[in-house]
This record gives structure tokens, sequence and C-alpha cells, in this order.
């Protein structure tokens, strides 16, 4: 009870903060309607956000590459369920763990700041497509998913329409092959998880990808 009420006090300060910063900021007492005057706040928030971005991306990419190559070892000598095995660490042992959780909002922030022609951008799509193969390789897919799920909505709103076609055949490969392998491949040792006949053995044995899918959404 005294951690809810912690957590709910701070969420109502952080967020009081914020209406304080918008009813005090200079610019809310502004009532032209001028380009100029609207248009200055918003490249300061786009550049704060493209700088805030590379910020958590140098706090968080070492700690990313660590708790993903410790849980890739874990799946490929345990199996996926190893992962649920391990000891939890507290305090500043799961430093780690925590900073990792930066480094997807890092790359979206970067996208969301990026200028039209930015090469920040392909950095900020490549953050987010090694992190998902990463958990892709672990076989925890809910974690490789939803990243290129945010990544595919804030690309198709700021930066340009992605094709539906092409985002209905990703997404029914993803469901109906990717899924379903990765469940069945997850909980295979090292040795078979690395060879290509036990991977082509797997792949050819699943009997309705379909059905394995939405069994396993319940």
């Amino acid at each position: 009870l005294k951690s809810i009420y912690l957590v709910a006090l701070g969420l109502s300060f952080f967020h009081l903060g914020a209406l304080l910063a918008t009813v005090l900021s200079p610019m809310s007492k502004h009532s032209s309607n001028s380009e100029v005057v609207r248009d200055k706040p918003k490249a300061k928030a786009q550049r704060n956000t493209y700088l805030v971005g590379w910020a958590l991306v140098g706090i968080s990419i070492v700690p990313t590459m660590l708790v993903i190559l410790k849980s890739i070892s874990v799946a490929l000598s345990s199996g996926y369920t190893g992962i649920y095995q391990q000891e939890l660490t507290t305090g500043m042992s799961g430093a780690s763990a925590v900073l990792s959780g930066f480094l997807v909002p890092a790359s979206l922030f970067i996208l969301a700041g990026s200028k039209k022609g930015d090469r920040s951008r392909i950095f900020s799509v490549m953050f987010i497509c090694l992190y998902s193969l990463g958990f892709f390789l672990i076989g925890e897919r809910n974690k490789a998913v939803m990243p290129l799920i945010a990544l595919a909505w804030l690309w198709d709103k700021l930066v340009g329409k992605i094709s539906r076609t092409f985002l209905l055949s990703f997404s029914g490969v993803l469901t109906f092959i990717v899924f379903p392998f990765i469940a069945i491949n997850r909980n295979s040792n090292g040795g078979n998880r690395l060879s290509w006949d036990a991977l082509v053995e797997n792949f050819t044995g699943l009997e309705n990808p379909a059905i394995s899918s939405l069994q396993e959404m319940g």
C-alpha cells in the first residue's frame, strides 16, 4: 500500500509539474496566431526531443547489449525457460536491466525529433531492428514485436505513409510463420538452435501455424 501511494504521489507531482510548466511558459501568454510564433516552440520541442533521444541512447546502448547477450547465452544453454529461472537482480545489480529499457523510447525520440533527410533516422530504425532481432533470438516475441509496431506507427505519422499491403503481408508472415516457428524452436538448446538441419526439421514440423498462433493468443 505504501509503494502504491508513493508511485501515485510521484505521478501526480509529475503531471502537476507539466501543467505548471505549460501555464507559466512565456509562449502560452502569446495570443498571436502568427506562424512564426507557433513554429518557434514546435522547432524547439523537436530539437529537444532529438537531443534527449541521443542522450538516452548513450545511457542505454551498453546495458541493452549486456542484457540481450546474457539472455541469448542463457537461452542457448538452457532454452527459453532458462531465462525465467535466473535469480532476480535488485538494486545496483539490476541497473543494466533498468537502463536497457530506455533504448526503444530513445530511438523513437530520435525519429520524432529528426528532420527530413536526416541520417539519424537510419540509426533509429537500426537500433530498434537490432533490439527486436535480439529478442526474437531469445524467444521473447512480445518484446521483439512491440518496438516494431511503435516504429511503424511513428514513421507512418511523421515521416511518410507505409504501404498497407506491406504492413498486412509483414504482419501475416510474423503471425503465421515466425511466431509458431519461434514457439517450437525457443525451447531447444544451443546445439539444436544453431543446427541448420534442426531448424529445417522444426520449420517443416509446423502442422498448422495459423491455428497455433490463435491458440497461443487464447
